[in-house]
């Protein structure tokens, strides 16, 4: 009986012993009902990925996208709109896609009129079918040629993550919906390491083109939400580096420009009364990149008229693009260039376009997300290089919370870019915006 009873004691501490150190391996991760966090500072493994490769696999077979039109015109009516409310004195590049895909998570969290605004503000009727169809569409591809990615995350300051929390059906819908990383961080204690992991991730999910990000994010911030696009294309048709020479460019600001230029090709083109417009396709891809110019050589006025367009207008000329016939283009020529640039006045022009009470502390409603939050800030960073091979193309925006306290024409045709012009970069099987430019001056 005594041996008996000693043996139940050694089974009864093994177990304890056990129970213990499985404990220990958890208590440098926060784990929610729905599976493990990254926290921020603590070696990477396998156990810290947010959704597992099975996990993710199943959810990329389910993504379908329920109706394109509908993205399609959320993202594109939100750019047009924000064209419309930017300053357009300087050179202009942002993503359309990324600024709304980041407000839309954290609009899912919005409540009251607070989340009325922001639904207006982004063109979105059902907040759950265009995030689900964010997921499925332009998840990312990759080949010789080009690759694309996208990729949202959820930086959660760790004291305030045990009080009060965030809603676990949140951050749960998000990991289903986009795929969304979830990081919690030391921002109180330790800002500084928090935006260089930050800096990282930004650096990672575009490719290294964006890779001296400054995060917005200080030591007051209580959950920073993050979005990053990336693109790379070669052009379908080339050309060729001996064909590019220095030419004038006839902007607000005259001045030189490597000329990139090609003779007798064919591509979309369509003309009225007051622009012109080429559709210029990525090697095996449905990626293009659509250049607007105004039809008077002389007129450097590009982006003030394009804004004088209604969003039907600017959209029914982009359509007329992308549904035009191949036509020959006698000689085409445009600039190599590259943009970088930080959106300024960002807060000001959404609350101009209507989202105002996400940015009050009085008035703010993300209920869904925690209590007492607001938008205490926002930026977004556009980065572009166009030469004779093709184009790269990255942006993130950074949301900070805080607490409350016409036909084509038959004649010889040319288009030549040696004056102010508006351009996209569009996938032309939904016609969803990703990028958006103005040259005004090289």
């Amino acid at each position: 009986m005594r041996g008996s009873g000693f043996m139940k004691w050694i089974v009864l501490v093994l177990i304890i012993a056990c129970a213990a150190a499985m404990l220990s391996g958890c208590v440098k991760k926060y784990r929610g009902k729905d599976g493990p966090v990254s926290v921020i500072g603590e070696p990477e493994t396998d156990d810290d990925t947010v959704v597992s490769e099975e996990e993710k696999e199943v959810t990329e077979e389910a993504g379908t996208v329920q109706d394109t039109k509908a993205l399609k015109d959320a993202v594109n009516t939100f750019n047009w709109n924000y064209f419309d409310n930017a300053d357009i004195k300087e050179n202009m590049f942002y993503s359309p896609y990324s600024l709304e895909r980041a407000l839309a998570v954290a609009a899912y969290g919005a409540g009251g009129q607070n989340a009325e605004q922001m639904k207006k503000v982004l063109n979105i009727k059902d907040m759950d079918m265009f995030l689900n169809d964010c997921g499925a569409l332009l998840s990312g591809y990759g080949n010789e040629n080009g690759k694309f990615m996208v990729a949202d995350s959820l930086w959660i300051d760790k004291t305030f993550n045990e009080d009060p929390g965030i809603n676990e059906d949140y951050v749960r819908a998000l990991k289903e919906k986009v795929n969304a990383e979830v990081k919690i961080g030391d921002f109180a204690g330790d800002p500084e390491g928090v935006a260089k992991e930050i800096t990282k991730w930004v650096s990672e999910k575009t490719d290294g083109l964006i890779s001296d990000y400054s995060p917005i994010a200080n030591d007051k911030t209580v959950m920073d939400i993050l979005n990053a696009v990336y693109f790379s294309g070669e052009w379908e048709h080339q050309f060729m580096k001996e064909d590019t020479f220095e030419g004038d460019f006839n902007g607000t600001e005259t001045g030189k420009a490597e000329m990139m230029s090609m003779m007798n090709e064919s591509f979309r083109y369509y003309e009225d009364d007051i622009f012109k417009g080429i559709e210029l396709p990525y090697k095996n891809s449905s990626m293009v990149m659509d250049i607007v110019l105004p039809v008077s050589a002389n007129d450097i006025g590009a982006g003030e008229e394009w804004k004088g367009l209604t969003t039907a207008e600017k959209e029914a000329f982009i359509d007329n693009i992308s549904d035009a016939d191949m036509t020959e283009v006698t000689y085409l020529q445009i600039p190599k260039f590259s943009a970088d640039i930080t959106a300024q006045g960002l807060k000001e022009t959404l609350k101009a376009m209507g989202m105002e009470d996400a940015f009050d502390p009085g008035k703010a409603d993300f209920s869904g997300i925690a209590k007492n939050l607001y938008v205490s800030d926002i930026a977004h960073r556009a980065k572009i290089e166009v030469d004779e091979e093709g184009s790269r193309a990255a942006a993130v925006t950074e949301m900070e919370m805080a607490v409350t306290a016409i036909a084509p024409v038959e004649d010889p045709i040319e288009f030549i870019c040696d004056h102010p012009f508006v351009y996209v970069i569009r996938d032309s099987d939904t016609g969803v915006i990703l990028f958006t430019g103005l040259v005004n001056s090289l």
